[in-house]
């Protein structure tokens, strides 16, 4: 259900991002960061 979730999202964020002159990923970061949650070792593997 995440996934379905998730496509919706990003979908939703291209159209608006698009039409509002900026970029997707300013609308999509944080709502895929509120379904898929944020790992830090994930970000920046060598750091850990």
């Amino acid at each position: 259900m995440v996934s379905v979730l998730f496509w919706i999202a990003a979908l939703f964020s291209e159209v608006i991002g698009t039409m509002a002159g900026f970029g997707s990923s300013t609308i999509f970061l944080p709502i895929a960061l509120f379904l898929d949650g944020f790992n830090t070792p994930e970000l920046a593997p060598d750091l850990f």
